[in-house]
């Protein structure tokens, strides 16, 4: 999908009576190269790969024309996640070199790593961390001392006051195709109103914020409107996290949505809530709004696990959201998660169960599919592995991946090896009921590298003893 941190930025400048173009390099890369070529520049990019000099020189080249194509004051760069923190390492003083004289920003997630901080700032003019929109403005009109622009950022408590985004400079048929036409991503919330043990965006923004859903509407009805756009994927951690703010946004789709022969579908991340917090014309809002293939993190069959993960949801509230799901034709997948530090194998047993006792939810295709990941990592800034005092008490194994790598100390047996055959078995049982695994390939080849590195370090730990 297009990215949406410079879309959303440019949006916010526009606003502010500044203008702005925008460029996605990963999609400009791709075009730009063979397959071969491809393959090897992604893995030089996120695995640290050596590759072949000519070919990263063109592709530079080919960005460096691309980025001062508008003779830009400013060209700013986003560096999404940690992953990108490599390459960013590697173009932007290739780029500095070029252009001495270039004002150069970077901003991102990939900020919050202190150490990236430093050591990307000789190259740049300056560093926006944290929440970029207020501070770039502030930057642009000179002002460097605000809060984010070389220091520590602040949360944006007003998410209404914010631009929409704007994706005017994507070309979206040169997207591979994420439904079977043209997506764009929306932000409707930061943060999560939720507080699960084993997440880390609390860490990231610790307060729960939200557009209303009057705002929300807006800008997909405009970018409905200018970009002929009718599916729009949600980024935020929790699309319902504010109920209010929801129902708004559905009930304006709705009545959107009436005036349409082709209607505007959206999906994300959902949350199941208590059966008793629902109103009654939830589902047939919902429906009508366009909602399409929800997210949903049910993790586990056992509602003792879920506790333990403070989901605040039981099964008999997830098979009254499943049954309306059914009845008013909205579908959804299941995120899952195999080997939380709590589960016994009679909590296993219930996962198990949870694929047999929906399977007619997937034979009426309510439920798309499910994801099961690689089992449970322990995020290092997750209340999980942070919180010393909580019952749910873990040890690593001294691996250089101890977030995968750990053995329960609540549960015997519990270790890699035995969440590694559970999550095997999971999917065999759940395939036997028809259930389609996303990402399955993916996620399998990764455990089989995991179960190397794990093979390999056991053998190092016998020949050091």
């Amino acid at each position: 999908m297009p990215p949406a941190a410079p879309a959303v930025l440019k949006g916010q400048v526009i606003k502010h009576g500044f203008s702005c173009s925008t460029a996605d390099l990963n999609l400009d890369s791709k075009l730009l190269l063979t397959e071969k070529e491809f393959k090897d520049f992604f893995d030089f990019t996120t695995n640290n790969k050596e590759i072949d000099y000519t070919i990263s020189e063109k592709v530079y080249n080919h960005w460096n024309e691309k980025l001062l194509k508008n003779n830009p004051t400013w060209v700013g760069l986003s560096v999404f996640s940690n992953d990108n923190i490599p390459l960013a390492m590697n173009f932007i003083p290739w780029f500095r070199n070029k252009n001495p004289n270039q004002k150069i920003i970077v901003g991102g997630n990939g900020t919050s790593e202190e150490e990236f901080c430093v050591e990307i700032r000789p190259y740049v003019d300056h560093v926006i961390r944290g929440e970029g929109e207020l501070a770039l403005i502030e930057l642009l009109k000179g002002n460097i001392d605000y809060p984010g622009i070389d220091s520590a950022g602040e949360q944006i408590d007003d998410l209404d006051q914010l631009g929409y985004a704007d994706y005017s400079d994507y070309n979206l048929a040169e997207y591979d195709r994420f439904y079977q036409e043209d997506v764009v991503q929306i932000t409707g919330s930061r943060g999560c109103v939720r507080r699960c043990t084993f997440c880390d965006i609390a860490s990231q923004w610790p307060k729960f914020r939200w557009r209303s859903g009057q705002h929300i509407f807006d800008e997909i009805k405009k970018t409905h409107q200018e970009k002929n756009v009718r599916h729009f994927y949600f980024t935020d951690s929790l699309i319902n996290g504010n109920q209010k703010s929801y129902i708004q946004m559905c009930e304006l789709l709705a009545e959107y949505n009436n005036t349409l022969e082709e209607k505007v579908t959206w999906g994300g991340q959902y949350i199941f809530r208590k059966k008793k917090s629902i109103p009654q014309d939830y589902f047939e809002i919902t429906a009508k709004s366009g909602a399409f293939n929800l997210a949903v993190g049910v993790e586990t069959g056992s509602d003792r696990v879920r506790d333990d993960m403070r989901k605040h949801f039981h099964n008999d509230d997830l098979d009254y959201f499943i049954e309306n799901f059914s009845k008013y034709k909205i579908t959804c997948s299941y995120l899952m998660q195999i080997g939380y530090p709590t589960e016994t194998q009679k909590d296993f047993e219930e996962t198990l169960a949870l694929f047999q006792r929906h399977h007619p939810y997937v034979v009426d295709g309510t439920i798309l599919g499910c994801t099961l990941g690689t089992t449970t990592s322990l995020l290092r800034k997750a209340p999980i592995t942070t919180n010393k005092d909580d019952a749910i008490i873990v040890r690593d194994q001294g691996t250089v991946a101890e977030e995968l790598y750990w053995t329960s100390a609540t549960v015997a047996g519990l270790d890699f090896k035995e969440r590694t055959r559970r999550r095997l078995v999971a999917q065999r049982v759940a395939e036997s009921y028809g259930w389609s695994i996303i990402s399955a390939d993916r996620e399998l080849r990764n455990l089989s590298n995991r179960i190397e590195e794990w093979t390999e370090f056991l053998n190092n730990q016998k020949e050091i003893s």
